[in-house]
């Protein structure tokens, strides 16, 4: 498998599917910039395929960026986000066979505006993002945004964080036509929650597991439930801490948690943080990995 930041995702007849993107400089890329590609493995992970995304069917040496994850929908339809990065140019493929081939014939996607203006973020619509089938078929999409996107500033009176990419937060919107069209982009969250995952618990709430950087401590694995669906998530008072070993003063301890309900009720995440010698940036530097083994509190 060549590429970085795989994304895993594992379908309901055991087909895995892992996202990536290889970078300009990346020894395996034939190219000089920076594109997409998605694997496929049928037999556990021993052996994979790989799709490149591009450069046919795209503008010339187009970034193209991937969602996270593979959507199953409720008639086995699987849905794949791609787009372009630093553009609004984005297409939700579909397949009708787990994956080995994909219809790419659906005009672009039609994505909501923010605050009445039109979509203008850096990262594609489909990039560093995660997307989440609810039980009534509705998508929710969650967006990672930053500067210098004029979509950023909360604008709630506070000032605007500025830095590294540690300040960056979530927007969301949702879609009811399979991801043809997307509502309204709002925020969710505050500056420095980055990389969601959703999972619907085996009551029904959903559980939304996330990573906190910078400016709000302890920094590391968080995780927010709904009780609605996705239509909200209470950050100020009902925020699950699962890890917090990342030294105070550091502006990032690792990320990309995720977290999976086992059959007996308990949850299993999975987590990064950084020594208390990484270093100003921490990220590479003496990171640590664990696995945690945890139950909710009583409803």
């Amino acid at each position: 498998m060549i590429g970085r930041e795989q994304w895993l995702t594992a379908t309901s007849d055991g087909t895995l599917f892992a996202t990536c993107h290889l970078l300009a400089n990346d020894v395996n890329n034939p190219d000089d910039y920076t594109h997409s590609y998605l694997h496929r493995s049928t037999d556990g992970g021993k052996t994979w395929e790989r799709l490149r995304i591009g450069p046919e069917g795209f503008p010339p040496q187009a970034h193209t960026a991937l969602s996270r994850n593979v959507v199953e929908l409720a008639d086995g339809t699987l849905v794949l986000g791609v787009s372009v990065t630093d553009s609004d140019l984005a297409y939700m493929w579909k397949s009708d066979d787990g994956g080995v081939s994909w219809d790419r014939s659906e005009p672009p996607v039609q994505i909501g505006s923010y605050r009445g203006q039109p979509y203008d973020n850096f990262d594609g619509f489909f990039s560093e993002d995660f997307t989440f089938c609810t039980e009534s078929g509705k998508l929710l999409h969650f967006i990672r945004c930053g500067p210098p996107s004029p979509m950023y500033p909360m604008e709630d009176g506070r000032v605007t964080p500025s830095g590294n990419d540690g300040i960056d937060r979530m927007l969301c919107t949702e879609s009811t036509d399979n991801g043809r069209t997307w509502s309204e982009l709002r925020d969710l969250g505050d500056y420095g929650m980055h990389y969601p995952r959703v999972v619907q618990l085996q009551d029904g709430r959903l559980l939304m597991t996330f990573t906190q950087r910078a400016l709000y401590y302890p920094i590391g694995l968080q995780a927010v439930l709904s009780y609605d669906g996705g239509e909200t998530w209470d950050f100020n008072s009902d925020r699950i801490i699962i890890e917090g070993k990342t030294p105070w003063g550091m502006p990032s301890g690792g990320g990309f948690g995720n977290t999976l309900q086992l059959d007996d009720g308990t949850l299993i995440s999975c987590y990064t943080y950084a020594g208390a010698d990484a270093g100003e940036y921490a990220i590479g530097q003496n990171m640590q990995l664990e696995v945690v083994r945890w139950a909710l509190p009583p409803r």
